[in-house]
């Protein structure tokens, strides 16, 4: 794997930080429901920042609490 010091991640890498497989984040981009994301010409990139940020905005305290309706940017 190659190193995630750089401010912009593929998608491997980012998946690999946060602990998903590349088909589970490709699939929530394309659903709308992933991290924010920039396309750089046909590469698809991620600011860590923005990785730590959805990772963040579902977090609950328990199973049974609803999932929160997110905005629409």
């Amino acid at each position: 794997m190659p190193s995630i010091d750089r401010p912009y991640l593929n998608t491997a890498e980012a998946a690999h930080y946060l602990g998903l497989s590349e088909s589970s984040l490709e699939k929530r981009r394309v659903a709308g429901n992933g991290p924010i994301f920039s396309r750089l010409g046909k590469c698809v990139r991620y600011e860590r920042s923005a990785l730590d940020e959805w990772a963040r905005s579902d977090r609950r305290r328990s199973t049974a609490e609803p999932i929160a309706e997110k905005a629409s940017s």
